[in-house]
């Protein structure tokens, strides 16, 4: 299950410690050789103490203010309140399954920057599961990824097609544009969303300012 807004941490043998304990949970098998994360850092601009505590964060050691960032922005964009300006993606969990099935939720900002940050600093991080994937790797590959959408020369509609093959066994971005494109947009991925806030009577017409707030109540956060 994808763990999006909580502070709490998996450990290997299956148990959960909270980020501010100060138990040492054991170090997960996918850190990257600090002489290795200079290097991409060095190529992405950035100073390599960053990559290196986020390495920490992984691994349940010397948690600091980048774990404590990330929830509080998590549960911020998936708690606002939309408009039709605001801009948005759906994550889902992409770990091993669960009993309760495979979690996903709406992640809303005023501002196409906004977004584009979020994703940019905290994407790759957002599924903690013990994996043995080096998350410090897939996260400087995301930053790379993201230069031409950072640039203007990508719409943020094609996150998706970008980013999730790097995110395999992590996340994956179902879907990402403007709350408009679901409201009343000709898309795939809107269409089957305006039927399941009618109650799946197969009516993925255009949302009404009438059906807004339903619709608001059907896509919020978790949804299976």
């Amino acid at each position: 299950m994808m763990d999006l807004p909580s502070a709490s941490m998996r450990r290997e043998d299956g148990a959960h410690t909270n980020c501010n304990q100060s138990e040492t949970a054991r170090p997960l098998p996918f850190v990257l050789p600090a002489g290795d994360v200079r290097r991409l850092s060095k190529r992405l601009d950035a100073p390599a103490t960053t990559c290196i505590r986020q390495v920490r964060d992984t691994n349940g050691n010397d948690m600091d203010d980048h774990s404590a960032t990330r929830e509080a922005e998590s549960e911020a964009a998936l708690s606002r309140i939309p408009t039709a300006e605001s801009w948005g993606m759906c994550v889902s969990g992409d770990g091993p399954p669960t009993a309760g099935g495979v979690m996903r939720g709406f992640f809303w900002f005023e501002a196409e920057d906004g977004l584009l940050s979020f994703v940019s600093r905290h994407v790759a991080w957002l599924d903690l599961q013990p994996v043995r994937i080096d998350i410090a790797l897939v996260h400087a590959r995301v930053q790379l990824a993201l230069t031409p959408f950072l640039d203007g020369r990508e719409p943020v509609g094609h996150l998706p097609v970008a980013l999730n093959p790097l995110l395999q066994g992590l996340t994956q971005v179902e879907w990402a544009g403007q709350l408009s494109d679901l409201l009343s947009g000709d898309g795939e991925y809107a269409r089957p969303w305006r039927d399941r806030s009618r109650g799946g009577r197969g009516d993925d017409s255009p949302i009404h300012p009438a059906e807004f707030d339903a619709f608001i109540d059907s896509i919020a956060f978790p949804i299976f």
